[in-house]
């Protein structure tokens, strides 16, 4: 509905509805785009992940909002991604795919590895955890922020919202101890998969195990399982929780023509190879999108 946009992420909210809707979005490494004016604002735990990024058509506009949103640190160059190495992976052992999510994935290595870049299937190191550790490091501080922002008008929330603050209670809050014993283990492993991607420095991965699903809906099919609509999109998060920029981009379509996102993970502070990777991949697929 318009050039472009602007969004914050801390689960997923520039890239999943990117995902959803077949449109490009930009989580950057935080602190790249300054976050001031954002309501409510990325302090206390929310200052490890949350970020502001952009949304937009196309790769190339997304690279134009990002270098005006991030400003002089930014340099306009072409990058030369010939040989660069890229671990792409469909499984995280938390929420399996769609076949048509994973083919999808598939896809895009392909056309990466046409494009001159070294593909091999590969899970990175410590992805598994990245659902739990997101669990304990941003869950609870989301309630406490929510109860913040809306006190005395809770029902003004949207669905998700009054559904979050109904239900906080439900579940025992972490100790201090759980919650400091988690932020140990995030930044180990943190640093063990930055190691690693010293040799690769480039991730492919679905966005979440389903295309678009309707509003309102808690529990989806994914694979031959049935989980709620957060733990279904554990890939998104598990880079929030390691803070790594990530670009979406199409790379497919369901049979019923939803479009399909997939995430390219870059290393910190690399936002624009990530987002020249992202471009190959949206140059391939309008080559063959039926749609286009």
């Amino acid at each position: 509905m318009s050039p472009g946009g602007i969004g914050s992420d801390l689960a997923g909210s520039v890239r999943v509805p990117a995902h959803f809707c077949g449109i490009a979005g930009l989580r950057p490494t935080v602190g790249r785009v300054p976050g001031e004016g954002q309501f409510p604002a990325s302090d206390g735990p929310y200052s490890l992940g949350s970020v502001i990024g952009p949304m937009a058509r196309t790769v190339a506009d997304l690279q134009l909002l990002f270098r005006v949103l991030a400003g002089r640190s930014i340099v306009n160059k072409k990058l030369d991604l010939n040989g660069v190495s890229v671990a792409w992976y469909t499984d995280d052992s938390i929420a399996p795919v769609s076949i048509e999510t994973e083919r999808a994935v598939q896809s895009a290595a392909q056309w990466l590895s046409n494009a001159g870049l070294t593909t091999k299937q590969t899970r990175p190191p410590g992805v598994e955890r990245g659902h739990d550790l997101w669990l304990r490091l941003f869950s609870r501080a989301s309630v406490v922020k929510l109860r913040s922002v809306y006190a005395g008008h809770e029902q003004k929330g949207g669905d998700f919202v009054r559904w979050r603050l109904a239900t906080a209670d439900e579940s025992p809050a972490a100790s201090l101890d759980e919650y400091i014993q988690g932020w140990f283990e995030r930044d180990e492993l943190r640093e063990a998969l930055l190691q690693w991607m010293r040799e690769i420095p480039l991730i492919l991965s679905p966005v979440g195990a389903t295309a678009a699903v309707p509003h309102g809906t808690l529990k989806v099919q994914a694979g031959d399982k049935m989980m709620g609509i957060f733990r279904a999109f554990s890939y998104a998060q598990t880079f929030t929780v390691f803070d790594l920029p990530v670009v979406v981009v199409i790379a497919g379509r369901t049979k019923e023509g939803l479009p399909i996102g997939v995430q390219v993970v870059g290393r910190p502070f690399e936002e624009e190879t990530a987002l020249a990777a992202a471009k190959i991949i949206e140059d391939a697929f309008g080559a063959t999108d039926v749609f286009h």
